[in-house]
């Protein structure tokens, strides 16, 4: 999960830096389009490093749900928070697609994994 983590940051800096090549906004808009969803994610990750110190299972599926909860919620805020911030200098697509992405980072890592 970790691993997984570390590879969409990854992403998100070599794509965030060849738009900043391009043009300001373009690496600005993926960046913050992909921090909008990794930040969360990054702290559910720590979050759930912590649960397997709860011995009881039901416990342990409760809290896993309250989490997502909570991390999704936080995501839909900073998606929200970014765009009230910098609405002026969002390039749309890229704030898009750099969420999406970090959405389907995974998918890439799958792709990649062999040469890994």
């Amino acid at each position: 999960m970790v691993r997984l983590i570390i590879f969409q940051w990854m992403i998100a800096v070599v794509f965030s830096s060849i738009g900043l090549a391009i043009d300001w906004r373009i690496g600005a808009s993926f960046f913050l389009g992909c921090s909008a969803y990794l930040i969360p994610i990054s702290i559910f990750v720590v979050y759930m490093c912590l649960i397997p110190n709860v011995i009881n299972y039901r416990e342990q599926a409760c809290l896993f749900f309250v989490g997502n909860f909570i991390k999704l919620i936080f995501a839909v805020f900073l998606i929200w928070f970014f765009v009230f911030l910098y609405s002026e200098n969002i390039s749309w697509f890229f704030y898009l697609s750099g969420l999406f992405f970090s959405l389907k980072g995974y998918l890439l890592l799958l792709i990649f994994k062999r040469f890994m």
